[in-house]
């Protein structure tokens, strides 16, 4: 699943906030597919891969938007993807569009998920900064043994999984996850999500889950 960058989010966000608008052909794409597929797309892009197929990528609000264009799979269906392509083919032929577009035959169209993006460009902002919340975060507790974390969440990881479920550990917990959240809410220039939603990208586990169901390893945990 293609990844949005952070061009590509600031782009998004002008569109949003109407600062910017979409090519015609793309507009009119969006206007399209949005009623066809019940669905909102927040902006089209149209480039070339490595191999040089042509590809068309449509920006969804959030992974449910995403599932419901995919039918709940990974990849848009073959019969809407030959209704995407006609129908940007048929709105290119009838513009002055000045985009280079080829080989029809070739062009394919995935999603990406807005938000998803969005929280991945703030987990990777903030993990690229110097670790001071990760040392801050393990200091809070001699029972926290690491932290580590994903393309979008923090994951802290107790010595034993009794610590994770022990209720003592409840005020803990939730101080760790006001530290992170206020972390990202710092780097949500847009102030898009909420706290609550920032707060919850903080996942608990134990060196002891860790043990038992993946040999130790951080490489079989998240792969």
């Amino acid at each position: 699943m293609p990844f949005l960058t952070d061009q590509e989010i600031d782009q998004t966000f002008a569109l949003i906030k109407g600062n910017e608008i979409l090519p015609e052909v793309f507009q009119y794409l969006a206007e399209w597919g949005s009623s066809a597929y019940n669905i909102e797309i927040l902006n089209i892009f149209y480039e070339t891969i490595e191999d040089g197929s042509p590809r068309i990528t449509l920006v969804l609000r959030n992974d449910e938007q995403e599932k419901k264009m995919n039918d709940g799979y990974c990849l848009i269906s073959q019969e809407r993807q030959k209704q995407i392509i006609s129908k940007f083919m048929d709105l290119y032929s009838q513009s002055n569009c000045s985009l280079n577009v080829f080989a029809p035959e070739r062009t394919f169209v995935v999603t990406k998920d807005f938000e998803q993006g969005l929280m991945e460009s703030l987990v990777r902002n903030a993990r690229s900064r110097p670790d001071a919340v990760k040392r801050e975060i393990i200091a809070m507790s001699n029972k926290i043994w690491e932290v580590q974390g994903s393309f979008s969440t923090l994951d802290v990881f107790f010595y034993t999984e009794d610590a994770v479920d022990d209720l003592a550990n409840v005020t803990l917990k939730e101080r760790i996850k006001d530290r992170w959240a206020h972390t990202l809410e710092k780097l949500d220039k847009n102030n898009y999500f909420p706290l609550d939603v920032l707060r919850n990208s903080v996942r608990f586990y134990s060196q002891d889950h860790l043990e038992q169901h993946y040999r130790g390893s951080f490489f079989y945990f998240y792969r």
